[in-house]
């Protein structure tokens, strides 16, 4: 009888067994699905970081060349203020002078601070897209 007893409990442990192999299988397949379908999103949402940093790199881009431009155009004017100081024996225009130099320069400030916040704002994104790739080959 007892023998009996064994092979009953022995085969309800090997019932048991494959049903829990039978679970681990399915939620092993499950999680599969699952990985996949999350490495599907983190590519696309990797797609459109890499997408929309590029559209902010150009729209930095062509910034920087019209803040460029317009420091160039404000260098020149302000070449201009000097040469014409140089050449003036008016000193009647002196005070103009002055004051066309000094909003020429706090243009430029104005202009330099600006570069300043792109450039932060493009180390600040270039930082994100680096953790963002870090982040899906640690997912990976």
């Amino acid at each position: 009888m007892s023998e009996q007893l064994l092979k009953q409990i022995l085969n309800q442990f090997h019932q048991l067994n494959e049903k829990l192999v039978q679970g681990l299988d399915h939620l092993n397949q499950q999680l599969g699905r699952e990985t996949h379908q999350l490495n599907e999103k983190f590519d696309q949402l990797n797609q459109r970081l890499d997408h929309e940093i590029h559209q902010l790199n150009g729209k930095f881009d062509h910034l920087n060349q019209r803040l460029d431009r317009e420091i160039h155009q404000l260098n020149e004017r302000l070449d201009q203020v000097e040469n014409n100081m140089a050449t003036k024996e008016d000193v009647a225009d002196l005070p103009l002078i002055k004051r066309a130099v000094l909003d020429a320069s706090d243009s430029i400030k104005r202009l330099e601070e600006i570069q300043e916040n792109q450039q932060r704002i493009i180390d600040l994104l270039s930082a994100r897209s680096i953790q963002h790739e870090a982040e899906l080959k640690r997912i990976k």
